[in-house]
């Protein structure tokens, strides 16, 4: 999810907040694991990160999932916000999310086994907070996520 500048920003000054959105969210909603990947868990996590973000969301941008039915258009619709979905095919259009999979994959889900899904939840948990206030980032000059927002946005409490 991301939050956009008005047309009339540059496009160097909204990608950049974009960014700083998509660390945001990654911050102040972290991540969350549910039993599923269906509507009932897409909406209860759009539920949580309205709540979670210390700013209104403008706008969405997801991809064609069997989890975005027309339910989730609508309900995002009725909260105000504009839905973008990304063309078929076309991962490299929402390449923050896809570059945040690949992370995890890499350095999470391919290192451990588990044996409930509970461990699993505590353990997405304590890797949210590695990769967020410890984990440094190339993409981020070396500094950590944490790091990053808050030099961006000194005013906003970083958890």
């Amino acid at each position: 999810m991301k939050r956009t500048m008005k047309a009339k920003t540059s496009p160097r000054k909204r990608i950049r907040t974009e960014r700083t959105s998509a660390l945001l969210v990654r911050l102040q909603a972290g991540a969350r694991l549910y039993p599923q990947q269906n509507q009932r868990s897409t909406l209860a996590f759009f539920s949580e990160i309205r709540q979670a973000l210390p700013f209104p969301i403008r706008r969405l941008q997801c991809d064609n999932g069997t989890e975005f039915p027309l339910a989730f258009a609508l309900t995002v619709q009725e909260a105000g916000i504009k839905l973008r979905y990304i063309k078929p095919r076309r991962p490299d259009q929402n390449g923050k999310v896809e570059r945040c999979h690949r992370i995890d994959g890499e350095e999470f889900w391919t290192r451990q086994t588990f044996d409930s899904f509970d461990q699993a939840a505590r353990a997405l948990c304590d890797w949210e907070r590695v990769y967020n206030f410890e984990r440094f980032s190339m993409a981020l000059h070396g500094e950590t996520p944490a790091e990053k927002l808050q030099r961006l946005l000194p005013a906003v409490q970083v958890a």
